[in-house]
């Protein structure tokens, strides 16, 4: 499964109609494959397609307009992907959804702030930011355990959340606070999945 199986999936389940993508790179990996009809998305770097805007998610939320479905998986950097995060939460259409990438990192050579020379997987500290994200009573969110960790974020009430500012929580033990879901449960369950 991976991160275009999530999204095409939860834009299925929640009729989404319009998708905005922070962080596209190159638009054939994942941008185009996404079944929503208005799609939008920004990159920090050049690309042809003119739904793609060469700009910051700072500047891309300052002129967007509410969303069905937000993908997160621009700067890796808890500070940045926490303030995308809180302005897709803000511009999400009631109903929608946010799918954010690298929730799971698998070493710790990828969950550093900067990325690291030579390349590898580098998921950065996106994973403080879905420890926030469980912290709130006012969102029902799931990762699932594929592609780096999927994270999907909806508006719901829940009775239990953990202690975000609790710092033994953290990328390792993501399976005991993270309501993490495999592949196959998310298959079957889809948003059900989400608590």
């Amino acid at each position: 499964m991976t991160r275009t199986d999530v999204i095409n999936r939860v834009a299925r389940d929640i009729n989404a109609g319009t998708y905005a993508e922070l962080g596209v790179r190159n638009p054939a990996d994942n941008f185009d494959k996404v079944n929503v009809p208005n799609k939008c998305g920004c990159d920090l770097t050049r690309n042809d397609d003119d739904r793609i805007t060469q700009q910051s998610t700072d500047e891309f939320f300052a002129t967007t307009k509410a969303k069905g479905l937000f993908f997160i998986d621009a700067d890796h950097r808890h500070e940045q992907n926490l303030k995308d995060f809180r302005n897709a939460i803000f511009a999400l259409r009631k109903g929608g959804a946010i799918i954010m990438h690298d929730c799971l990192p698998k070493t710790a050579d990828a969950c550093v702030d900067e990325k690291p020379p030579g390349g590898g997987p580098w998921n950065g500290t996106v994973w403080k930011t879905w420890r926030y994200i469980r912290g709130r009573k006012d969102l029902a969110s799931a990762v699932v355990s594929c592609d780096h960790g999927c994270g999907i974020v909806m508006r719901a009430k829940r009775k239990d959340a953990i202690d975000s500012s609790d710092e033994s929580l953290n990328w390792a033990n993501a399976d005991q606070w993270a309501n993490v879901v495999s592949e196959a449960d998310f298959a079957v369950k889809g948003l059900g999945c989400l608590g």
